[in-house]
């Protein structure tokens, strides 16, 4: 397309008609995408492997860094390290600080998701007023502390 000087849309009508009437045009087209096939599926199991050997970074609410067996680190709860983060790297998917959310919450709800007691939340949602804890679920989805 650059070197008719024309937009690539142009180019797709004569491209298609090209395979069409050259063999060798197709055959060269069929081998290069099973070739770009090939190596999007080699890079899939290479980066699985990859992931595989990752240490684990988050692991039933707790993060950590490398192999607390290895290293002699130990594990902290994940509404606990979130203070020792910087506010750019805790902030959550829908933008709001995860600590300002807690923080904000009231403290049964607090309890709640220091204990990771489901039942407690489950509760709390009968007693309060269902507006208000959907608004503060929201902000917990917005902030990383809880999803859907």
């Amino acid at each position: 397309a650059k070197s008719f000087d024309r937009p690539p849309r142009d180019m797709v009508n004569s491209f298609y008609e090209k395979m069409d009437k050259e063999e060798d045009a197709k055959i060269q087209f069929l081998e290069e995408t099973k070739l770009f096939c090939e190596r999007v599926q080699q890079r899939a199991v290479e980066k699985h492997k990859e992931k595989a050997a990752e240490p684990e970074r988050f692991s039933s609410g707790t993060r950590r860094r490398g192999d607390p067996e290895k290293e002699g680190v130990e594990r902290v709860p994940l509404i606990e390290a979130m203070y020792h983060m910087s506010k750019e790297d805790r902030q959550g998917p829908g933008g709001l600080d995860p600590v300002e959310v807690f923080e904000s919450l009231p403290v049964e709800m607090q309890e709640s998701f220091k204990s990771k007691d489901i039942d407690k939340l489950q509760q709390i949602a009968m007693s309060m007023d269902e507006a208000e804890f959907e608004r503060q679920m929201q902000r917990c989805v917005d902030a990383g502390l809880w999803s859907v």
